[in-house]
């Protein structure tokens, strides 16, 4: 598997957790994009939270079905903290990923 983390900072006045609507559509945006770049198809989305703050996680599977691209995403006020593992699709079910998606903590004043 592949990990990564990104981090995402918006303006100010554009993006921000408190903002449930622009937050979806934050989601929605961000889905659709990976969904088209990876010639993919959704497999499922699901709301989390991490300290009160909005996320998703969600499933794209590519290369006709053989691989899996699995996607955390929190909003802390105008960040967009985003996890992924990407592997072989018969590997996504390692506990490994699962930990990996699981380890995003906030420390101190975001």
């Amino acid at each position: 598997p592949t990990y990564l983390v990104n981090i995402w900072e918006y303006p100010e006045a554009t993006v921000h957790s408190d903002s449930t609507e622009l937050v979806q559509e934050l989601f929605a945006a961000t889905i659709e994009a990976s969904v088209k770049e990876l010639d993919g198809i959704l497999r499922y989305q699901t709301p989390v939270e991490d300290d009160g703050y909005p996320g998703l996680l969600w499933r794209v599977d590519y290369l006709d079905e053989a691989a899996t691209l699995k996607t955390e995403a929190i909003v802390v006020n105008n960040r967009l903290y985003s996890l992924q593992v990407a592997c072989l699709r018969v590997h996504n079910q390692d506990a490994s990923i699962n930990r990996f998606l699981d380890s995003f903590s906030l420390l101190g004043n975001e």
